[in-house]
């Protein structure tokens, strides 16, 4: 009974730490959430995205990063029933964070934990879970159906579960990029250590997972929208090529042994390693975190330090272990989930360790049980520091960061649009900066514009340039970058509402809007 009224608690605790003030914090949405609302709003009134392209399967074009489309899909029912907002967006995302949680306590049993409450508790109280819970974040909603279908097909309790699960696991791969490259490997592991488990599911289900498993293999081979981000941020990219040029140049004369030592197989290799080792560093994880302050605050570790001992103590236990079927499960799950994290560069990749980071938190729950097994008040000592650790965080994440990192989320677009919406009629032309990114797609969200009339706009202009989408102008609107404002203003005749980023122009300014701690964002003009 006791049990029972502990995980009630911690089941609230967690529900209550993913929607509580939703809609605010983060402190506004950035620009990957205003697209994927709006696309969302656009699909559900005109069956189109943005881009007049419809009913988008795989990936939607967006800005040219081509996310994938089942969270967008997943989010137009909120938009129906409460209308297209903070918290209509946000709160599939949360509710796919929660089942994270849940399916990987549940989890817990299959890898030998033994104290699941503790386990649910490092996982409710996650600095990093709870940060990614929040936000509009694909590979949240990844996580979601990958640990819940993970969970399900490993149950081993009746062949409805294993076969829901096994679904549920494929269709993550149409959640986030990383999970098409995870998912197709993990399965062709399990059907040669769990074939009893396929045994049990139904022959139309086995065929159904074929189908989208090889539909998502063959859109991410074929399909350069699937892998226009990979451009960027892959180990074999752009800056491989650079530096293998460069390596070579050291190196000395250009000839075969120097092309066997430095080619793109070697260095990706080099890279790959490196990157693999990364991911268990004590410095990202416990100490420095991430340097994207869109993805964690900043000087903060991923895991609270701590849990330090612990997370090595019990993975390299796993280790030691590894004959042990349940911990080599465990261990080849970590590794294939940090397969595509380490095929790129960059830093700390946060979100591409998405399926990993909650996996840590089964070594660390094992480091727990190996050293505080028969001493529980250290146990309940730890959980203690752990929970007042987690509060230091959510305080720095409500005060600190919302109010200094403001700009990390765009902040000032909302109150921007609503001026702008009052002052439309008054106006022949309204200019805006780019300083921000994307003014476009925030007007389009927050105003928010008639879909069709966008898709149909005459007056709209784009272009294609760096692998990227701009949008130019549409209706009033004009975007330009702040240096070119001054000669946009001297060529264009009317009366025109300027939207600038501060200092840019010597005017008497109409509006100022400020971050919170009242520094100038946008400055608003008016110039006949």
């Amino acid at each position: 009974m006791a049990k029972k009224i502990i995980l009630f608690f911690l089941l609230i605790v967690l529900i209550f730490t993913r929607v509580h003030k939703l809609e605010s914090l983060p402190i506004s949405l950035n620009w990957d959430e205003v697209s994927h609302g709006y696309n969302a709003l656009s699909i559900l009134n005109t069956g189109k995205d943005q881009w007049s392209v419809s009913y988008p399967i795989y990936n939607f074009r967006a800005y040219g990063d081509y996310p994938t489309t089942l969270n967008m899909y997943a989010t137009i029912p909120f938009i129906f029933l409460l209308g297209l907002n903070e918290f209509s967006i946000r709160i599939f995302t949360a509710l796919m964070g929660i089942l994270t949680v849940y399916s990987v306590y549940r989890l817990s049993s299959y890898f030998k934990i033994h104290n699941a409450l503790s386990l649910l508790v490092l996982l409710t109280l996650s600095t990093t879970l709870f940060f990614t819970g929040r936000g509009v974040f694909q590979s949240t909603v990844a996580s979601g159906l990958f640990f819940s279908g993970i969970y399900l097909f490993l149950s081993q309790k009746n062949k409805y579960k294993s076969s829901v699960g096994l679904v549920l696991l494929c269709l993550s791969q149409y959640a986030y990029h990383n999970t098409r490259i995870i998912v197709p490997m993990l399965i062709l592991y399990l059907l040669f250590t769990q074939r009893n488990l396929f045994a049990k599911v139904n022959k139309f289900i086995i065929i159904l997972t074929l189908v989208l498993t090889t539909l998502s293999i063959y859109n991410l081979a074929t399909n350069k929208d699937a892998s226009a981000r990979n451009k960027w941020v892959s180990i074999f990219g752009v800056d491989a090529v650079n530096t293998i040029n460069q390596r070579r140049l050291e190196f000395g004369p250009n000839d075969t042994k120097n092309r066997i030592i430095n080619n793109k197989i070697t260095y990706g290799t080099e890279k790959y390693i490196k990157n693999t080792f990364w991911f268990i560093s004590p410095t990202p994880l416990f100490f420095e975190g991430t340097k994207n302050y869109q993805f964690h605050i900043p000087s903060m570790g991923l895991l609270q330090v701590v849990a330090l001992p612990f997370f090595y103590l019990g993975f390299f236990y796993c280790i030691k272990n590894i004959r042990t079927k349940t911990y080599r499960d465990l261990l080849v799950l970590t590794l294939i989930s940090t397969i595509p994290a380490a095929l790129t560069q960059g830093d700390f990749p946060v979100l591409r360790l998405s399926i990993t980071i909650p996996l840590y938190f089964i070594f660390i729950q094992k480091g727990l049980e190996i050293l505080l097994t028969k001493k529980k008040y250290l146990l309940y000592l730890f959980l203690v520091i752990y929970a007042y650790q987690f509060l230091v965080f959510v305080k720095n994440y409500t005060t600190n960061y919302r109010d200094n990192f403001s700009l990390s989320w765009q902040y000032g677009y909302k109150e921007l649009v609503q001026i702008l919406k009052n002052k439309y009629p008054l106006y022949n032309n309204i200019l805006v900066t780019k300083r921000y990114g994307e003014p476009h797609e925030f007007i389009l969200f927050y105003w928010p514009w008639n879909p069709k009339s966008y898709q149909t706009d005459t007056s709209k202009q784009t272009d294609h340039h760096t692998d990227w989408y701009w949008v130019n102008s549409f209706d009033k609107f004009t975007f330009v970058n702040d240096w070119e404002m001054k000669d946009y203003i001297k060529n264009n005749q009317g009366k025109k509402l300027i939207v600038a980023s501060p200092g840019t122009l010597n005017q008497n300014i109409l509006y100022t809007i400020r971050d919170p701690n009242q520094n100038p964002i946008f400055e608003i003009f008016e110039v006949q």
